[in-house]
């Protein structure tokens, strides 16, 4: 593999590691906005825990 390909692979990987961390923000903020507060995001918390 020359250095060009692992240069360009890394920079893939990072920019979807970074779309991937934005998008999950998103998520958080809109659960949080639906469930009402800090009570709704701990419960949420507790539960996504326990999925993965």
């Amino acid at each position: 593999m020359t250095k060009q390909n692992f240069l360009k692979g890394t920079i893939i990987l990072i920019i979807a590691g970074m779309i991937t961390r934005f998008l999950g923000f998103i998520n958080r903020i809109v659960v949080a906005r639906l469930m009402g507060g800090e009570e709704g995001i701990g419960l949420y918390n507790m539960a996504l825990q326990h999925y993965f």
